[in-house]
């Protein structure tokens, strides 16, 4: 990356849309302010989230770091784009973003969820000027598939956010958590987008082969993983209490479910292998744990 183009980033509360190329990108930074050479926290979020989520998780990291998170393009602030949702084209409008922003490296860059293959595209776009990672119960090339349209007919009419314990957990402000709830049109379609490319995210992220070259090196790493069985079997049992789903529907999720959390343990444990100096925990909360604090346990 160039050398800095503006150090309006480097302290303050600042938000607006980015131009990068033909795209306009909603980026905030805050927190801490930023010398030179100190790194910058990068948040990169979920499948489907914008930033938003991230709020409580900033206000606690930005009393000794400074963060920056951003909203992909069709998601929270940003315009959307008639451009692939890609993971490997989505790494490359961060890698954009930062450059047209004038933010530069080291970055230590935190992700959730699908946020972890883009997370590592990103990586493989600018390995040397990353200087650490979070992966936040992130999906990787291996992630255990899921009969998401069985889950969906079991799951019809459940308060999502009510039974799986997020509604009386969260650390977010009311304001924050009722646009949460209430998502755009857009950021549904965008959602669907990213989704529709998942599998071949997977499948591309797999051929650069980044745990056998161990990329990271021997710069920290760190994998929390959350309780996404936790979740859903609590979708399943409301379902079940409600008379969704066919008795076929039923044991296919059951089956699904029979030791998806060991799998996914392992799953998340090969991430270690990125980097030589890594640390791996578990949290309390369910698979959506950017909105919480964590609780490690192990």
């Amino acid at each position: 990356m160039s050398a800095r183009l503006s150090s309006k980033w480097d302290s303050g509360n600042v938000s607006e849309l980015v131009d990068v190329g033909t795209l306009k990108i909603f980026l905030q930074g805050s927190g801490h302010s930023r010398a030179a050479g100190d790194p910058g926290v990068i948040i990169v979020p979920g499948m489907g989230d914008s930033g938003l989520g991230w709020s409580a998780v900033i206000r606690e990291v930005g009393a000794f770091a400074r963060v920056y998170c951003f909203d992909r393009p069709g998601l929270g602030h940003s315009p959307p784009t008639s451009s692939s949702r890609a993971a490997g084209i989505m790494a490359a409008e961060l890698s954009d973003l930062l450059r047209a922003a004038g933010i530069p490296p080291p970055y230590v860059v935190v992700s959730h969820s699908y946020g972890g293959i883009i997370a590592r595209e990103f990586l493989a776009l600018q390995p040397n000027d990353v200087c650490g990672m979070v992966f936040v119960d992130t999906n990787t090339e291996n992630s255990p598939s899921l009969p998401y349209e069985t889950l969906g007919a079991m799951a019809d009419g459940v308060d999502y956010y009510g039974v799986c314990g997020y509604e009386s957990q969260h650390k977010l402000t009311a304001e924050e958590w009722q646009q949460i709830k209430t998502p755009a049109d857009e950021d549904t379609r965008t959602a669907d987008a990213e989704a529709k490319l998942c599998a071949s995210g997977y499948a591309k992220l797999g051929e650069r082969r980044q745990y056998e070259a161990q990329v990271l090196g021997k710069k920290p790493l760190a994998v929390i993983k959350g309780q996404t069985e936790r979740d859903l079997r609590r979708l399943y049992d409301a379902g079940l209490a409600r008379g969704n789903g066919t008795e076929e529907q039923r044991q296919i999720m059951l089956t699904a479910l029979d030791g998806y959390d060991d799998g996914e343990r392992k799953n998340q444990q090969a991430q270690l292998r990125l980097s030589s100096q890594h640390q791996f925990s578990e949290c309390d909360s369910g698979h959506n744990a950017s909105p919480f604090n964590f609780r490690p346990n192990t």
